[in-house]
């Protein structure tokens, strides 16, 4: 982690800063917590999660990632980097890490001049509802982060009961 936060060491908003650095470590949690609900070798819980596999799970969050990344772009008014759309699901598993790395770098290219004052601009979601640009910063945080704490509770519950 000290690379990464050596790498955005200059942020005319830390609090930017803070959320893409946050925003990396909990992408990262979410997959390590993704790969042990995969080594159970269970499918995932029905109900209770959205998606018809593990490795569409896993694409949504990294979707995601890039979807928040790109929107903020577009009401900050500044160019997205460059970034490929995540690995196709046969491979998902296996690129994941190096996708991972693109995401931070690509997260950490666009922001670091905005000042702290355009991160209160309000703006439509692309679920219709009002979001502060900084509040949308902390949606990204939040986001692997409920995904990671679902799969948790799977785990727990499948390792205590020994079902689904």
């Amino acid at each position: 982690m000290s690379e990464h936060k050596q790498q955005l060491s200059d942020f005319s908003y830390r609090g930017a800063r803070a959320m893409i650095i946050l925003h990396d470590r909990q992408l990262r949690v979410f997959y390590r917590t993704w790969l042990q609900g995969v080594s159970l070798g269970r499918s995932l819980p029905s109900p209770g999660m959205d998606y018809e596999s593990w490795e569409e799970l896993l694409q949504h969050l990294l979707s995601s990632s890039r979807m928040y990344l790109f929107w903020l772009c577009d009401k900050l008014v500044i160019i997205p980097p460059a970034l490929a759309k995540p690995p196709e699901l046969p491979n998902i598993a296996r690129d994941t890490p190096d996708y991972l790395d693109q995401l931070f770098e690509a997260w950490s290219l666009p922001f670091s001049e905005i000042p702290e004052e355009k991160w209160d601009q309000v703006f439509k979601s692309n679920w219709d509802i009002d979001y502060c640009l900084d509040a949308m910063l902390e949606h990204a945080v939040m986001h692997p982060m409920r995904h990671s704490f679902q799969i948790e509770e799977w785990i727990e519950r499948n390792q205590s009961t020994g079902a689904n």
